[in-house]
């Protein structure tokens, strides 16, 4: 996943900071998904 996220989050031309206001999670957390530093926790 964390190749997945950072290469679409590229190919948009968007930062971090920008794609964590869009999905609602901070800047530091797409780092960490980026990096599979943390998981993702889905609500179904």
């Amino acid at each position: 996943m964390k190749n997945r996220l950072k290469d679409m989050r590229l190919k948009r031309g968007i930062s971090q900071k920008i794609l964590g206001i869009e999905i609602g999670v901070s800047q530091q957390n797409i780092s960490k998904y980026e990096n599979d530093i943390a998981k993702w926790k889905l609500k179904c």
